[in-house]
């Protein structure tokens, strides 16, 4: 409840010009704003849905002032970023009345941060990142990692421009925790592996030369990036990590050509896709991966582990889109990943 009293005592502070004060005591205060956690059979338990125990909350303005109630602590932190947001909109210090009972119809609410093309933020950019999501109730922030390469110091950098050490790792994890958000990485594993295999000692590893993608097909490249996601797994508490394995053209062509043509692309796909969940589950992890290969090729979709959750991501907007149909019916987990094509822009 700590980071949520403070953005409140902000927000009170910067918009009423009032110091406002923590009482845990419970004294008797015509302005004071009460915030506690409720059981389910106790006074207020009839007044929280099934639906809202792991994140709901019922906020409640009237005559005997604030009152913010929530089943656990994630509630009622939401409840206090709902009230900071009345707040930010009410400059004359008069809110109305009001009963407020809310809860999120998505569990995941969340941002992907891409920090792999020389602007990796520093770690007060972080905190502030992540306490603006916590403002408006996002729980997951996804740091997009392409090139990452695991130093000898344990930092993880990006295409020679940008470092994330496993120091700034920790404190933004235990940063985001106080205002109850995941940090999921997102490892790419596959393509989009351009500086990592720009690398002379490294290019052995690629489908082809100049080609962005690991050669899957090579034992050796693929003992290369389970190592170095077994490393990364280490690093991070969410309960998820995110290995990417979007846009993975080259698969089938240059190195890998010859046993894709002898066993098919699937096989190779799957062969793969299943060291990496081996590699996170032994880590008591769940594997997240993209979607939009397995959709080229759907008949992936029944080879791979049912535990897998699927991100599928566009870029254009239209009023309904088949391919999540399809993915749910196929039985698994899916998460929306929607973009802001503003990339060539500046």
């Amino acid at each position: 409840m700590g980071a949520g009293l403070v953005v409140l005592k902000k927000a009170i502070s910067n918009n009423w010009g009032i110091t406002a004060s923590v009482n845990s005591k419970g004294r008797n205060n015509s302005s004071k704003i009460i915030c506690k956690i409720v059981s389910n059979t106790g006074e207020y338990g009839s007044r929280f849905l099934q639906e809202m125990y792991e994140e709901g909350y019922v906020l409640d303005i009237g005559g005997n002032g604030i009152t913010i109630m929530a089943q656990n602590a994630a509630g009622l932190f939401y409840g206090m970023m709902t009230l900071v947001q009345l707040i930010k909109t009410n400059n004359e210090r008069n809110l109305p009345n009001l009963v407020i009972t809310d809860y999120p119809e998505m569990k995941m609410r969340g941002v992907s941060d891409d920090v792999s093309r020389g602007q990796v933020s520093s770690k007060e950019n972080f905190f502030e990142i992540i306490k603006y999501m916590a403002e408006f109730k996002l729980n997951t922030y996804c740091l997009y990692l392409e090139h990452g390469i695991l130093q000898s110091d344990d930092s993880l950098t990006n295409n020679g421009n940008g470092v994330i050490t496993r120091e700034e790792v920790e404190s933004i994890q235990k940063y985001a925790r106080k205002y109850f958000i995941s940090v999921i990485p997102i490892v790419q594993s596959l393509a989009h592996q351009d500086y990592f295999l720009s690398m002379p000692e490294n290019q052995r590893y690629a489908v082809f030369p100049g080609s962005n993608t690991i050669d899957i097909t090579n034992k050796d490249a693929v003992e290369y990036m389970t190592s170095y996601l077994d490393n990364v797994v280490k690093k991070f508490d969410s309960e998820y990590i995110h290995v990417g394995c979007d846009e993975t053209y080259d698969i089938g062509t240059g190195r890998s050509k010859l046993l894709a043509d002898s066993i098919g692309l699937s096989d190779i796909y799957r062969d793969y896709y299943s060291s990496l969940f081996d590699c996170i589950d032994k880590n008591d992890k769940k594997m997240m991966m993209y979607a939009d290969m397995l959709l080229k090729n759907p008949e992936l979709l029944g080879m791979i582990q049912k535990e897998i959750t699927l991100m599928y991501w566009a870029y254009h907007p239209q009023l309904h889109y088949p391919e999540i149909d399809l993915l749910i019916e196929k039985g698994f987990r899916t998460v929306v990943s929607p973009g802001l094509h503003n990339w060539n822009k500046v």
